[in-house]
């Protein structure tokens, strides 16, 4: 691992405000909602409950992250082609071989196991990683571990 420069940091200004925080939480609490999802599964289909939210709340730039055992949930390869239709990028947590999702997305990180609760385990640690350094970059804070970006630098 690289060692974090403190001048290469990002400026307050660089990093997100508050007011486009509370989009993203607003946009992240309604594709949670379970009346959505129940509205969507039964005037559409349940393969359609993530890509129809995409197309209502993505926007190009940001970032859709996929989670599929497989790699070969439906429902999650329709969200990923909707989110790469709008300009969104597309990142994929799978295991096994990485099914289709593995080519569906931009970047994968597939755990090369079939045994899908540590498949499952492995996904639960990358997203508490994830939180961990968008929270830091977004305070402008190092990590307990690193410093903000240096795990995305590593690859990881």
């Amino acid at each position: 691992m690289k060692t974090a420069d403190p001048a290469s940091r990002q400026s307050a200004s660089d990093r997100v405000s508050p007011a486009h925080i509370d989009l993203i939480a607003n946009r992240i609490r309604e594709s949670m909602n379970v009346s959505c999802v129940t509205a969507i599964a039964n005037d559409y289909s349940y393969e359609d409950v993530f890509s129809r939210q995409l197309e209502a709340l993505g926007r190009p730039g940001d970032v859709a992250i996929a989670i599929s055992t497989s790699g070969n949930s439906r429902n999650i390869l329709r969200a990923v082609y909707a989110a790469a239709a709008r300009g969104i990028h597309t990142a994929g947590l799978t295991g096994r071989n990485g099914g289709t999702l593995r080519q569906a997305v931009q970047h994968c990180l597939c755990l090369p196991s079939d045994d899908t609760p540590r498949i499952q385990e492995g996904h639960i640690l990358v997203g508490h990683i994830l939180c961990e350094i968008v929270e830091a970059h977004n305070c402008g804070q190092t990590t307990e571990h690193s410093a903000p970006g240096e795990l995305l630098h590593a690859g990881v």
